[in-house]
């Protein structure tokens, strides 16, 4: 309950005006403040008259006929105050108010109405790229559909959202960045300043072209009359931007990965395989596929052996896939009917 006038004739009478059930109803832009409104004579009064009694809008007529002094004429109902909020959380309200007939009395009639609660709120960067920035915001309460969320960017001075409810992607940004943005709950209508902040900070990440791998080195290396062994590196158009690399080997759609880009696993002598290789680089991005081919270590080259007196020939084991480098060169004699492969060291 709240006093809203008090009207004094003299100290033995006196007109009060109380409002009561005060309450909001509705929602913006529909938002009113209601309350109930009664009246009283209280002192030490006699009252033998027709009295008009007025709040604002309201009135009421009432009709007494007081035969001893009383003390208090109880209460009347006067009506009820309806009043817009417009976009505020608080108003204060002035009214006339009076009294005609006998006493006569005029005044002001003051309400203030009760603070509606502010919103709450989350808000996150979600994501973060070279060229963008998205930004997570909902107000997780809104008390009369009063309030709304809004971004505000550092970078421009300006707000770049006003209903910000879900994500925001803030595009058109520089690569490798600093940028600073604050996200507010603001009045519906975006007046007056902010009611709460949030300052929420991020560096967009390195901008570059898409990555393409190049070429592949191949190594083989032997192992054994069965197996070899194969290491391919990789290279790209920015190998320094390279986290990771994908291989397949044979279609078999193995994912042979490590951190650098040297790759091993055993290939069988005399077999030709179809590999594929792509890099995903720093910014999630996965290049095209590079399609390269592997000969295994099955394959000859003829070879003349000089023994002191007389050049015997010979066949070497190629020991890369490129025809041309010899490691660990194993001499091979042709019989006439086959190429003979020499005693390895240590063998009988």
């Amino acid at each position: 309950m709240t006093v809203l006038a008090t009207l004094t004739y003299n100290p033995y009478l006196i007109l009060t005006f109380e409002s009561y059930n005060e309450r909001y109803e509705g929602s913006y832009p529909n938002l009113r403040f209601k309350a109930d409104v009664r009246f009283r004579y209280t002192g030490n009064f006699k009252i033998q008259a027709t009295n008009v009694v007025r709040l604002g809008g309201l009135s009421k007529t009432i009709s007494r006929w007081d035969l001893n002094y009383i003390p208090d004429s109880g209460w009347y109902y006067l009506g009820q105050i309806n009043e817009p909020m417009y976009c505020n959380r608080q108003l204060s309200f002035e009214w006339d108010a009076s009294c005609q007939g006998w006493p006569n009395l005029s005044g002001k009639a003051r309400l203030t109405t009760p603070k509606i609660e502010a919103p709450t709120y989350e808000t996150k960067i979600s994501d973060i790229n070279s060229t963008s920035i998205s930004i997570y915001g909902r107000l997780k309460t809104n008390p009369y559909n009063l309030y709304t969320l809004r971004i505000y960017s550092k970078a421009t001075q300006k707000f770049i959202v006003d209903r910000l409810n879900g994500t925001h992607v803030v595009s058109g940004l520089k690569g490798l960045t600093n940028y600073e943005f604050h996200i507010e709950p603001f009045m519906a209508d975006c007046s007056g300043s902010y009611l709460l902040q949030t300052v929420l900070k991020a560096t967009t990440l390195e901008d570059y072209k898409k990555i393409s791998v190049t070429s592949v080195d191949v190594t083989i290396s032997h192992i054994d009359d069965k197996y070899d062994k194969a290491v391919c590196v990789a290279h790209t158009t920015d190998d320094a931007h390279v986290t990771k690399s994908h291989w397949d080997y044979d279609g078999m759609g193995s994912d042979l990965t490590s951190d650098n880009l040297t790759k091993e696993f055993k290939v069988q002598n005399g077999n030709e395989h179809r590999m594929l290789v792509y890099v995903t680089d720093t910014l999630g991005r996965t290049s095209d596929m590079f399609y390269f081919f592997i000969i295994a270590s099955a394959s000859y080259r003829e070879v003349w052996v000089f023994d002191g007196n007389n050049w015997k020939k010979g066949k070497s084991l190629v020991l890369s896939s490129d025809g041309k480098t010899f490691e660990k060169c194993r001499l091979y004699c042709d019989t006439g009917l086959q190429w003979k492969g020499a005693k390895r060291y240590g063998e009988d």
